[in-house]
Formats: structure tokens, sequence, C-alpha cells
């Protein structure tokens, strides 16, 4: 088994990676992923009707899915309101739209 080559929180001046970090929020969050806090990043219409939408500012977890970083989680943070572009539909089209974080991390193939 390859362990870290310093445990965690192990004092010193030690630099820890950010594997460990993301093992870490996974552990204290039993791998829970999406928003933190009821209303973070809440995602309502404009005041005045549109072709985007409003992202209120607030935190999520996103999982990690690339190959070799199972048992990882990523933190994700907003601080302010955002507006996301969505395309217009007419009148008669019913219709359903998601807004999806997601980390590119470069540590990874694809990334």
């Amino acid at each position: 088994m390859a362990m870290e080559r310093v445990p965690y929180l192990v004092g010193g001046g030690f630099e820890h990676s950010a594997e460990v970090m993301r093992a870490m929020l996974a552990a204290a969050t039993s791998g829970a992923e999406g928003i933190v806090n009821a209303g973070d990043m809440k995602v309502q219409p404009l005041n005045v009707p549109g072709t985007s939408v409003r992202v209120a500012p607030g935190n999520a977890l996103v999982r990690n899915s690339y190959g070799g970083g199972s048992a990882q989680t990523y933190a994700a943070r907003s601080s302010s309101q955002t507006e996301v572009p969505i395309q217009s539909t007419g009148s008669s089209a019913a219709r359903a739209d998601m807004i999806v974080a997601r980390i590119d991390d470069p540590t990874y193939d694809g990334g």
C-alpha cells in the first residue's frame, strides 16, 4: 500500500498534497455532493424575463470523477451572484434545464 509521505496534520512545516485534502473533505462529508446549505447557488429567473438566469453565491461539493481520483471531493465556492445564459424557448414549448458545477483539474489526464 502506498501511503502519503507525511500523514495529514503532522507539524514541522510539512506540505500536504491536494489529494490528501480532497480525501479529507470526502471523508468529512461521507462522499456527499451538491450544495452545502439551503439557498447556496440557488437558481432563479431574472427580475425582468430574459435569456439568462441568476445563480446565487454559495458553496458546493463536487466528487472527483477522474480516473485515479476516487474517494476525493472538491469544494467549490461562488462569492457573488452570477448570470448564466440559457437559450430562449417558445411560448408553446415546455422544458427543463440543468446547471452543473464542473471541476477541471489539470492534475488528471483530460483535465
